[in-house]
């Protein structure tokens, strides 16, 4: 079972896909649980929302994981996309 309350999950959503990376530890890092990629095409401007998400989802469930088992999160999103 995951050690949520102590979960730290990081994401970058980026041009051309979102990558995952999950920890675990009281203080500091002890341990990566998770850690993954998710190709997407961000070039279709009116539809990039729903792909990201979509893209998003998908790393998600490969990598079995849901909103509980995430812990804090930090997301990286570029500066353009983030405007």
């Amino acid at each position: 079972m995951f050690r949520t309350r102590n979960a730290r999950t990081g994401i970058d959503i980026g041009s051309t896909g979102i990558k995952l990376v999950r920890g675990e530890g009281r203080a500091a890092l002890e341990s990566v649980t998770h850690a993954g990629t998710e190709a997407w095409d961000g070039l279709d401007r009116e539809h990039r929302t729903e792909r990201a998400g979509a893209a998003l989802r998908e790393l998600l469930r490969k990598q079995g994981l849901g909103r509980v088992q995430l812990g804090r999160v930090a997301v990286s999103v570029g500066w353009k996309e983030a405007a």
